[in-house]
């Protein structure tokens, strides 16, 4: 098995890894056998992230200092590689290797760590900057279909960057365009979406 080593801060004190996920690399139609471990500071992990000040805090030994004064952090696999690479990368300013545009997808998965790790104010700004972006190839006079996880992803990303006008569109669009809106495709959406009208509470998606 081929390991992945990406130096964020090539003078950090702590490794993150995150085992192979299958699931990810769909987007050039490949499977992802490789681990991939990040080298990061963890002063810049506990300014943006809450989670991990909390783990920090509790009696987690893995992200104690080991005798080679390095922390060593092991997550579940389920977070994409290149999206976590993105979101580390914003956590410590490395500003060339955030992209100015990422697909629904990619943010959508981008949206899965920041709600995990609890840092979307630390995210929110650049994610917004990605919608705005995305939203441009969007006609809201147009009636378009849309498959139930397009609508899932943006109500997902809606939600966790706190943007409740596109939250409550995003909704409607699901409700009024979408053949599959029961479905949570796995995303860690809240079961009701606020709505002004026609209805004050829409049932989105069942659990």
């Amino acid at each position: 098995m081929d390991d992945t080593r990406v130096n964020i801060d090539p003078d950090g004190d702590t490794l993150i890894l995150l085992p192979p996920d299958q699931k990810f690399g769909s987007q050039n139609n490949i499977k992802n056998h490789r681990r991939h471990f990040f080298k990061v500071s963890m002063k810049q992990l506990l300014k943006a992230s809450s989670y991990v000040k909390y783990r920090l805090d509790g009696p987690f030994q893995e992200i104690k200092p080991q005798a080679d004064g390095l922390r060593y952090w092991k997550f579940d696999p389920i977070f994409d590689p290149e999206a976590f690479k993105i979101v580390m990368s914003i956590f410590h300013a490395q500003f060339r290797e955030i992209p100015d545009i990422v697909s629904l997808e990619m943010l959508s998965n981008i949206a899965l760590i920041v709600d995990e790790l609890r840092c979307a104010v630390s995210v929110r700004h650049v994610g917004k900057l990605w919608l705005t972006e995305l939203d441009k190839d969007i006609d809201p006079d147009e009636d378009v279909e849309y498959d139930g996880i397009t609508c899932a992803r943006n109500i997902f990303i809606s939600e966790i960057f706190g943007l409740r006008d596109r939250t409550e569109w995003a909704g409607k669009m699901a409700i009024f365009w979408s053949p599959d809106i029961y479905s949570r495709f796995e995303l860690p959406i809240h079961p009701y979406i606020p709505s002004k009208e026609p209805l004050k509470r829409v049932l989105l998606v069942k659990s």
